[in-house]
């Protein structure tokens, strides 16, 4: 077992303590907080879209087939997620979605959209919302983070070195870092 997956409390023996995240925003101190609530609305969102059996790859695809200069308005987000969702329903095995559902889960992938769209110019980009969306696909935490490295590496042309070893520069972290909370506001 890998490190990273010791982070997650459920895979204690004998724990019953809820994960919670507290994320320092800023240095005035704005705090960002995930509370059990936002647990359930994530787990809520697995559950009903089956995006969990769907991998990073074809999450990158998706978003990438839907692009125009790696960025989606929210138009070609939502043609993508729509595709996305009809691909994972086909590997799964769940009946069609009540209108409350279908309103929870156009809600909170909108909700997704629009933390990332920080500029309000209703683009993103695709290696943004790829990232982001990885917290719901299939893999486990080591393999996510692996391949959200490596294709934030990817876009940083200074990230690779001559004896092929990657360095993430501060910019694609971040990038990485805030995609994935942004996911979970």
């Amino acid at each position: 077992m890998h490190w990273m997956e010791l982070l997650d409390y459920s895979k204690w023996p004998g724990s019953s303590q809820k994960p919670r995240l507290q994320y320092k925003l800023c240095t005035a101190g704005d705090m960002l907080c995930l509370r059990e609530s936002d647990i359930q609305s994530l787990k809520k969102l697995v559950h009903l879209t089956n995006l969990n059996l769907i991998d990073c790859h074809a999450v990158k695809v998706a978003f990438e087939r839907n692009s125009i200069n790696s960025k989606l308005s929210k138009n070609q987000f939502d043609v993508a997620v729509k595709n996305m969702i009809e691909h994972a329903k086909k590997l799964g095995d769940k009946p069609e979605l009540q209108q409350k559902d279908k309103n929870f889960v156009s809600f909170y992938i909108s909700k997704i959209f629009y933390a990332l769209d920080r500029d309000d110019n209703d683009e993103v980009s695709s290696v943004e919302l790829t990232t982001s969306f990885l917290l719901f696909v299939a893999g486990s935490k080591v393999e996510k983070m692996v391949f959200a490295y490596s294709m934030l590496a990817a876009v940083d042309d200074t990230s690779f070195n001559s004896d092929t070893t990657v360095t993430l520069h501060r910019e694609p972290f971040h990038i990485m870092v805030r995609s994935f909370l942004s996911s979970v506001l």
